[in-house]
């Protein structure tokens, strides 16, 4: 938060963006390409027809989409590296 436009020492870091359309990292529902995906098991429709175990989507492993998800963190990393390095999202990828 900027108070009175001061913004000196005040690192931001955006927070990392989850779809509700296809249950992938990195993008929102206005430029998603993807299929309605179940956020629990990445399969179905939706949530009322999975009867699948827990799986993301993202990383293929036996957990919700949540943070524990280590694509998750590896977003968060990157948006980290974009605020304190100042530099573009395909830049901080390459740290």
């Amino acid at each position: 938060m900027h108070l009175e436009g001061q913004n000196k020492g005040v690192i931001i870091v955006n927070r990392v963006k989850k779809c509700d359309i296809c249950s992938r990292w990195k993008h929102s529902n206005k430029i998603c390409k993807g299929k309605l995906t179940c956020p629990r098991c990445g399969e179905h429709y939706g949530e009322a027809d999975c009867c699948s175990q827990s799986s993301c989507i993202n990383y293929r492993k036996e957990h919700s989409l949540d943070m524990a998800c280590l694509v998750f963190e590896y977003f968060k990393l990157i948006n980290v590296i974009c605020a304190y390095v100042n530099v573009d999202f395909v830049l901080a990828k390459n740290f």
